[in-house]
């Protein structure tokens, strides 16, 4: 579990404002008035603002964290400027997943309490999921829950990430066992088979994947993103399933015509903002995040991106059991493989929550095997890290 160590137990004002942000970056169905981005990203550069008002404090994140972090960004950017020139890049696209790793940044580096961002976490999901039950009958998505998260695979990444991210800093037992059950009813009544699936794996890996060694689940978890993108909705696409054949055939053509597009440029890829394709005269979003990647920064980007959450995740499951943090664990399998079925999910703010809290895990882990700080003669009390 993510301690709070070397973080104040006061509640304050800058308190209250991070767990009001925290809580507001399910909003990602609403924009924010008067700007272009929604709700959720002005939330989450609310949060990287308020962190600078704060002294990192009982966390030594590992330095190649943030070199990986700023490799992809800068590549991103190089390989937008490569296509186009410097003067046509995407700069709304540039922002985004600039404050993309900015979050993942700031939450690692130990300026804001985790507690309250967890706090704010759940308070989110409750209200998002209490709000989209609420408005299901009139969701544009017939039947199925959006609310203020978006569409329903947004919906579900966003639920069952925030809820893995915040269970671990919830004090009291009950209070983690009724965001659970929210978040379960969420997540159902969203009807996305891809995350279904993920949230049957996270499940499945909060339950035994400390009980297995590093390797193994390093294998089953590439297992079951290979599984997710070949038979998943083979199996799934039953029941009430069955009267979505016309948006999988869709879907089907959306994945070709993003293989055709993508192989045009595979190293590089088309810059940023050009993961689109049109398909029967219309223009539509990738469907996956791992060909999203490929599309705007190659095979270049997707391998950065690869590299880094491979091994944050074997980082993070090398540490002894008592460090390791199966909630933090689960919410990199639920961003993996979500990924596989929806087109903006890498480089999104869940996965940001995801890779800066999994980082805490490695920065307290550090902390605990730094030695203890001495006191030189005349000295007064030492302040703490």
């Amino acid at each position: 579990m993510i301690a709070s160590s070397g973080q104040r137990s006061g509640f304050g004002l800058h308190d209250l404002l991070v767990v009001l942000a925290s809580a507001c970056l399910v909003l990602d169905g609403i924009h924010f008035p008067g700007t272009p981005f929604p709700a959720s990203t002005v939330s989450a550069a609310f949060l990287v603002f308020l962190a600078y008002f704060k002294v990192p404090r009982g966390v030594k994140r590992p330095r190649w964290f943030v070199v990986w972090l700023i490799a992809l960004v800068a590549w991103l950017g190089l390989a937008s400027a490569m296509n186009s020139g410097l003067a046509a890049v995407d700069v709304k696209r540039f922002l985004n997943i600039s404050l993309w790793a900015m979050v993942a940044v700031t939450v690692s580096s130990g300026r804001l309490s985790w507690r309250r961002i967890g706090v704010g976490l759940a308070l989110g999901v409750s209200f998002a999921v209490a709000w989209g039950v609420a408005t299901i009958g009139s969701s544009s998505y017939a039947g199925r829950l959006t609310g203020v998260l978006g569409d329903p695979n947004s919906a579900g990444l966003i639920v069952l990430t925030f809820t893995c991210l915040a269970i671990p800093q919830l004090q009291s037992r009950r209070t983690q066992v009724v965001l659970a059950a929210v978040a379960l009813v969420g997540i159902v009544a969203t009807l996305s088979r891809t995350t279904w699936l993920a949230t049957a794996c996270v499940v499945v890996w909060i339950l035994a994947g400390k009980h297995i060694s590093r390797w193994v689940g390093f294998a089953a978890v590439g297992g079951l993103v290979w599984w997710s993108t070949s038979i998943g909705d083979a199996v799934l696409a039953t029941s009430q399933f069955s009267d979505r054949s016309g948006s999988d055939a869709l879907r089907g053509r959306i994945l070709a015509s993003e293989q055709i597009l993508v192989g045009t440029n595979p190293l590089i890829g088309h810059g940023l903002g050009s993961a689109h394709v049109q398909v029967d005269g219309l223009t539509f979003f990738f469907h996956s995040s791992y060909m999203s990647l490929r599309q705007e920064g190659g095979w270049i980007a997707l391998i950065i991106y690869l590299i880094f959450i491979i091994a944050v995740f074997f980082a993070v499951t090398s540490l002894p059991k008592q460090s390791r943090s199966g909630w933090a664990e689960a919410a990199l399998i639920g961003v993996a493989i979500c990924a596989v079925n929806l087109g903006e999910v890498f480089l999104t703010v869940p996965a940001a929550l995801a890779l800066g809290f999994a980082a805490t895990q490695l920065g307290m882990r550090r902390l605990e095997m730094s030695p203890a700080p001495t006191r030189r003669a005349g000295q007064g009390r030492l302040r703490s890290a």
